[in-house]
């Protein structure tokens, strides 16, 4: 089976790790660090053509954390936004960076694509019923792109024998957590599955050492970010600068 590109369609950020590290992951797609709790609201973005996806009247800012924004599609941005802006003034930049990730994600799955979805089950079953109601009408869309579009799924453990006509990859959750954060570690069958896909050798290694790249200049920055005047600079800052609120939040 022959796959030019692996994407994660979440529901959070550790599916898009997990194809990182495998070497997989040839690009940002507009899934890949946002949470998306309601599966609905992904499948709409990608039919409608993620129309007023980052629309500023369709913004919301969290009470709890003002970094963090959600759009009405209820995907959370964790990783986009700040509180030291207002929302006029950053969103211009993003709604660019945003642009770039879907125009690469319709480009990419006319080739053949395989879509990974860890399904979110924080909230009780109700992922769980759509799928099992709504599968096929879903790969028959995805292969409208590519007729070799594929979809499968990770779940927790807790979800086993839920489904009837999807493929799903069990994982045990981290203790304490509601995921596992890397799932593919945890599954043989995941791996293997990786491994059985003929994806292009050389754009592999150039993947790898993108990520490779990436991890050392995060541990960079955490080496950074420990030193004594760094943590008290980033004090003085965080007194000092005004956090800036959002009219709607949820």
């Amino acid at each position: 089976m022959h796959y030019s590109h692996v994407i994660s369609l979440g529901f959070f950020c550790g599916v898009a790790q997990e194809i990182e590290r495998q070497g997989l992951r040839d690009g940002s797609y507009p899934f890949d660090w946002c949470i998306s709790k309601d599966w609905e609201g992904v499948e709409k973005a990608i039919v409608t053509n993620f129309k007023d996806f980052l629309a500023y009247e369709c913004l919301s800012q969290s009470s709890a954390d003002p970094n963090n924004y959600k759009n009405e599609y209820n995907i959370q941005f964790f990783h986009d936004f700040t509180k030291y802006k207002t929302l006029r003034e950053q969103l211009p930049d993003i709604q660019k960076k945003y642009d770039r990730r879907i125009e690469r994600f319709y480009n990419s799955i006319i080739e053949p694509t395989l879509f990974i979805r860890y399904i979110n089950d924080v909230n009780g079953k109700e992922e769980i019923v759509y799928w099992n109601q709504n599968i096929g009408n879903l790969e028959k869309f995805l292969k409208t792109y590519n007729e070799s579009n594929r979809i499968v799924f990770i779940a927790n453990s807790e979800l086993m024998n839920e489904y009837n006509n999807i493929e799903v990859y069990y994982v045990q959750k981290d203790k304490g957590d509601f995921i596992a954060t890397e799932p593919f570690t945890l599954n043989k069958s995941i791996q293997e599955l990786f491994w059985q896909i003929e994806y292009d050798m050389e754009k592999r290694k150039e993947n790898h050492l993108f990520y490779d790249n990436k991890c050392a200049k995060k541990m960079l920055q955490k080496a950074r970010s420990e030193r004594m005047i760094y943590r008290i600079l980033e004090k003085i800052y965080n007194v000092l600068k005004p956090v800036k609120y959002h009219d709607k939040k949820y």
